[in-house]
């Protein structure tokens, strides 16, 4: 694994472990949770992230831009009231407050969507594949690094022991 995405992923993790100075704080400290804007909810992984989201219990949804022709259909009840948006372009524009976004968008999408936010300073989880083009990833990553947001994809099988060790032996 290259040193650069090994300190990628420190700082993920420590975004998400609440030591990164915009995230959220351990679960049960009483602080603020982490505000995330929901992108795309309904992807066929839109439940499960909602779900994981719910669970891990320092991250609060809080808008949501239902791309895919803008049906919701899936949603649960408990999110009919969140603020719902076009694109990430206008829930930046709306003043809504967040600190990052998972993003679940076609490939045609996702990637304008991501850029805008990680623009905006706001750290962005991508759903696999996201991004059709090498220039639609690069355009991500560079809109994320002059920004200092973090960035990631959504597959996590990449890095895990078994992974990395079956890409080692071959």
């Amino acid at each position: 694994m290259s040193s650069t995405v090994a300190s990628r992923l420190r700082q993920i993790s420590a975004a998400l472990q609440g030591r990164h100075a915009d995230a959220a704080p351990a679960a049960g400290s009483g602080d603020k949770k982490f505000r995330v804007l929901f992108v795309g909810v309904d992807h066929p992984h839109g439940c499960a992230w909602r779900k994981s989201l719910q669970e891990a219990g320092r991250f609060e949804i809080v808008g949501l831009v239902p791309g895919f022709g803008g049906a919701i259909t899936s949603l649960e009840e408990e999110y009919r009231a969140l603020p719902r948006y076009a694109d990430a372009n206008a829930a930046l524009a709306s003043g809504l407050e967040f600190e990052g976004a998972v993003v679940l968008l076609s490939n045609r999408e996702g990637p304008p969507n991501c850029v805008s936010l990680a623009g905006a300073g706001k750290h962005v989880v991508l759903e696999k594949p996201g991004v059709g083009t090498v220039e639609d990833a690069q355009a991500i990553l560079d809109a994320a690094n002059a920004s200092g947001s973090i960035f990631t994809t959504a597959y996590t099988q990449r890095f895990s022991p078994c992974a990395v060790r079956l890409a080692q032996m071959a």
